[in-house]
């Protein structure tokens, strides 16, 4: 069985499960239902990696400006 017939049959499989039909408007709204959902998630996601960055950047300073590096090095050593 080639990989574009068990597409064809999973696709078929899950209108017959949803209750769509190919073509009709309850399938264009799935459909769109399906790509709306891929939108918002990949925006979420770069807002989500954004913050995160900006967050993860102030600890970085906050931690560059308070903490001495150097002395806590040099006190390992003696």
């Amino acid at each position: 069985m080639s990989s574009f017939t068990m597409i064809r049959l999973q696709f078929r499989a899950l209108e017959l499960k949803l209750g769509v039909e190919r073509g009709g408007r309850r399938f264009w709204l799935f459909v769109f239902n399906c790509l709306a959902s891929l939108v918002l998630w990949v925006c979420f996601s770069f807002w989500l990696h954004w913050f995160l960055g900006i967050v993860v950047g102030f600890c970085a300073f906050l931690i560059i400006k308070k903490f001495n590096v150097t002395e806590f090095w040099n006190g390992l050593r003696k």
